[in-house]
């Protein structure tokens, strides 16, 4: 709810800033050029292309889509955030803190709207102000945020700005397939990964819902109107070069073999296509050979991650021969393995505790 909240400001905050304009297109046309003012006008229109928008925008999709996968509980909601390891007695005196707090948060917006409608008496309005700036918007409450009641259309609100001023970015268009495919329109699907490929063709990411996608079409294609199939199967055949989705990432797995990250969603697609497979794919993804390109601490990070989310089937062995191997190539990385126990209620030295904390700040 909170992120949200933060998402919407800056919205709004780019929102009143074009409204704001209006009052200028008079004045620019009496005392500026014509050049001027179509300058003015572009930057009007461009305005959410700043990266600013852009961040929040794909916070606020990425958000929308969990609620949408995840929807927030009354039961959930009513939960407090107690932290870690809290006696009950620690419990009762935070509970009681947060209710006289939000009570006293209440009691203040009440006198302040109260202190908004006595300054509304005392001072009549300007008519040339108009009805747009006496108006006030709702302000944003965090738990309605969470609870939106149609998390997709939240979020294609702010999908449609960077579709139509952000294309050249690929994240765009990530998160145009993500939001599509929770929406089941397969054509917008397609055109999402058209863009993708057409920008950056051996994407991770990309890839991963290109073999995801022709596999599920394969598998659904009967469902489709005849028009839709013929569409799906002409642009398949060509995006995928004739071959089906496991021989794609066959291909892309042996183009790829030296980045652990390609490495990462090739594995994934290999066992989502076949899970059959999941001693290939756990081998692929958990091989930490000195020729890969990116063997870094947040990669590392990032596998084991998936490893623990069963993303690769059930695989406990496997997480614990990862974790030693990393381990044994981050040892000052504690995100592998715990800090190692004080001997003699020794504490371990500046340069190695200062060295850990800088590798896990690193990961999160």
């Amino acid at each position: 709810g909170e992120a949200l909240k933060k998402c919407h400001e800056i919205d709004r905050h780019f929102e009143e800033f074009q409204e704001d304009q209006f009052d200028f297109h008079a004045y620019c046309l009496r005392r500026g050029t014509l050049r001027t003012y179509c300058s003015m006008l572009n930057v009007e229109d461009t305005m959410r292309k700043h990266r600013f928008f852009a961040r929040a925008a794909q916070t606020a999709i990425q958000c929308y889509i969990h609620l949408h996968d995840h929807p927030v509980t009354d039961e959930e909601a009513a939960k407090p955030d107690t932290g870690p390891a809290m006696s009950e007695q620690e419990r009762k005196k935070m509970l009681s803190k947060q209710r006289k707090a939000a009570k006293k948060r209440q009691l203040e917006e009440q006198q302040k709207q109260q202190q908004q409608q006595q300054q509304e008496k005392k001072e009549p309005r300007d008519k040339d102000d108009g009805d747009r700036r006496s108006d006030q918007k709702a302000p944003l409450d965090p738990r309605q945020l969470a609870r939106p009641s149609d998390p997709l259309a939240q979020a294609s609100k702010f999908l449609s700005p960077l579709l139509a001023l952000q294309s050249e970015r690929i994240n765009s268009h990530l998160l145009a397939y993500n939001l599509f495919s929770k929406k089941g329109k397969v054509l917008l699907m397609l055109r999402a990964i058209k863009n993708g490929l057409r920008l950056d063709a051996n994407h991770p990411q990309l890839h991963c819902f290109l073999c995801d996608f022709a596999a599920d079409v394969k598998d659904k294609m009967a469902q489709f109107a005849a028009p839709v199939q013929k569409v799906l199967s002409t642009e398949l055949q060509a995006v995928l070069g004739g071959r089906d989705a496991q021989a794609y990432n066959e291909d892309f797995l042996k183009t790829h073999s030296k980045s652990l990250e390609h490495r990462r969603a090739g594995a994934w697609v290999m066992y989502k296509l076949n899970a059959g497979k999941q001693a290939d794919s756990l081998r692929t993804v958990t091989c930490l050979e000195d020729s890969l390109t990116d063997r870094s601490v947040k990669m590392c990070a990032d596998v084991l991650e998936d490893l623990e989310r069963g993303l690769y089937g059930q695989c406990p062995d496997a997480i614990a021969s990862y974790k030693d191997q990393c381990s044994k190539l981050f040892p000052r990385a504690t995100y592998f393995s715990p800090p190692a126990p004080e001997e003699n209620g020794e504490k371990p030295n500046d340069a190695e505790a200062s060295t850990g904390a800088t590798a896990c700040a690193t990961v999160t």
